[in-house]
């Protein structure tokens, strides 16, 4: 899913616009707390996309053809999309 960043917007006018009632260094934690909340919420929205894993896989199998032994190998690429925990 792609970063949402209107839902970001809104989560930042919102940490500024809740009441915050205390002493000066609490409603700085507060505001804090939830901007860092809001950021949290945004980048954890996000996928990560172009992961790509380069793969080998070597098989060893015997061969019924005078006993020889055949040794395979295979390559390949996984792309897929992660995402941020």
């Amino acid at each position: 899913m792609p970063l949402e960043k209107e839902k970001l917007y809104n989560n930042l006018v919102a940490a500024f616009q809740v009441p915050k009632i205390g002493e000066p260094a609490r409603i700085l934690e507060d505001v804090a707390s939830d901007l860092a909340d809001a950021i949290d919420i945004f980048v954890r929205g996000g996928d990560v996309v172009g992961i790509t894993t380069d793969i080998t896989v070597q098989v060893s199998a015997k061969g019924t053809v005078l006993g020889q032994t055949e040794i395979l190998t295979g390559t390949g690429k996984q792309t897929a999309p992660g995402k941020i925990i």
